[in-house]
């Protein structure tokens, strides 16, 4: 299953978050990744293919908040939206083109 395939969107008007993996519980490394970002195939070709294998395993949780339509006010405000929705015990805030090596 590739990353894409698995996401979530929340298309309400004040919340555009796509949910990598639809988790019942919290990941099991406690750690949840959040991204804004504005250019989708760069999020895709970085971020999303170096968390793609903790993402399908369930070890991390990824919401990637979409900001191409400017809906939230900042990056800020976005990436605030988004951590009130992530269920990790830690939260990482990452650029959507950082490729992560390990986690």
């Amino acid at each position: 299953m590739s990353v894409g395939s698995s996401a979530f969107c929340d298309n309400s008007p004040t919340h555009i978050v796509e949910r990598k993996a639809t988790m019942a519980a919290p990941p099991s490394s406690g750690l949840s990744f959040v991204c804004v970002f504005n250019d989708p195939e760069v999020r895709r070709d970085c971020l999303d293919r170096s968390l793609a294998a903790a993402v399908e395993d369930g070890t991390v949780e990824y919401l990637a908040v979409d900001n191409v339509d400017q809906q939230f006010s900042s990056a800020g405000a976005a990436l605030n939206n988004a951590a009130r929705r992530a269920q990790g015990d830690s939260i990482v805030f990452v650029h959507q083109d950082v490729f992560l090596h390990s986690i």
